[in-house]
């Protein structure tokens, strides 16, 4: 229980401390964007549990569409059923067939569940964006500790299908 109010502090500290001041007109499109399931989440860091904070460089997203969730996210952490093949560390998947609901917060802000049902090790992502585009992911994982991901949302240039 400690573990997580630690993470809910560290996750409201990051939103306050990333805080840019986008104008209506981006905030606008952030939601037009959570609304019709068309954005990817950009990780700037990592925070593993019990960790400290590890910047990231581009590459690593989670892009979420209507009809699939596509997952490229590093894992630093205790893995308890590490994988055989090297190539499938981190969250790397792509899911088809998921739940998906959003939940409008305090002052403009959302928060996303998606829990894939046709991914084996990830139970949940819940995602946390607040209205100027930076969010929180938090991973929580059958075989693993669950690890924090922050970093901001963007509208997807073009449909994915």
């Amino acid at each position: 229980m400690k573990r997580w109010i630690g993470i809910l502090i560290i996750s409201v500290v990051g939103f306050s401390a990333c805080n840019k001041g986008m104008s209506p007109q981006e905030s606008s499109v952030i939601q037009e964007a959570i609304t019709t399931q068309n954005y990817t989440f950009s990780v700037e860091s990592v925070q593993p549990l019990g960790g400290r904070s590890i910047p990231m460089t581009p590459g690593y997203d989670l892009i979420i569409n209507s009809s699939s969730v596509v997952a490229t996210l590093p894992y630093f952490g205790r893995a308890y059923f590490p994988p055989t093949d090297p190539t499938q560390g981190g969250f790397r998947f792509t899911s088809n067939k998921f739940r998906y609901s959003v939940t409008s917060g305090d002052k403009g802000s959302w928060s996303i569940q998606i829990i894939p049902e046709d991914v084996e090790n990830v139970q949940e992502l819940h995602l946390s964006i607040g209205t100027d585009g930076y969010a929180t992911l938090h991973v929580t994982s059958v075989n693993r500790q669950a690890i924090s991901y922050y970093g901001y949302v963007s509208k997807n240039k073009v449909a994915t299908q």
